[in-house]
Formats: C-alpha cells, sequence, structure tokens
C-alpha cells in the first residue's frame, strides 16, 4: 500500500478514521523541547524553556526557543484536517509539558 499525504489526509494509512494518528504524531511533536534540543547543557542548571535559557544564554537564545515552541504548535495545527485540530492542540500541548523524550 502506497502511504501519501494524500492518503493519509483520507485516513489511510496509519489507522481507519486517521484521528488518532494525528493526535499522536502531534504529541511527539509536542515532545520536541527547544531548550533541550538547542541548549542541552541549560537543563543540568535550570529550567528548559524560555525563561530558562533567557537566564542562563541570552535574550536572542530564548527568543530561538519560544520561537520553535510556537512553531510546533502552528506546525501541527497547519497539518491537521480541521476536525481534528482541537485534539492535536491538546495533545502539543500535552507533549511540551510532558515530553517523552527528555
Amino acid at each position: 500500500m502506497e502511504t501519501s499525504i494524500t492518503s493519509i489526509r483520507q485516513g489511510k494509512g496509519f489507522c481507519k478514521n486517521g484521528g488518532m494518528a494525528y493526535v499522536l504524531l502531534a504529541y511527539l511533536l509536542g515532545s520536541l523541547v527547544g531548550g533541550l534540543l538547542f541548549f542541552p547543557e541549560v537543563r543540568a542548571k535550570d529550567l528548559p524553556g524560555g525563561s530558562g535559557v533567557f537566564r542562563r544564554k541570552g535574550p536572542w537564545a530564548a527568543l530561538w526557543v519560544v520561537l520553535w515552541d510556537l512553531g510546533k504548535g502552528a506546525l501541527a495545527l497547519l497539518l491537521v484536517p480541521s476536525e481534528w485540530r482541537v485534539w492535536a492542540a491538546a495533545a502539543v500541548v500535552a507533549g511540551h509539558n510532558w515530553p517523552l523524550f527528555f
């Protein structure tokens, strides 16, 4: 079976209705914490969010982390069909707050 963006949007490839796959992918996207990806040394001394990076690395580094975090949510909402956007947004926030990877 060929998997393409069109077939994924139609609910083929991941699961029957496709919705839970969108929510799962949004959670995984939210789990990519910008502060830890770009500045892993901050974790040992401070929180890995925008404010912790600001204290340890300065305003430009913190701006990069904040833009990354905002971009995760925007990307999830752009890629998910409208009927699943509320769930995808909640999944991105959950992934950001309780990341799977870190």
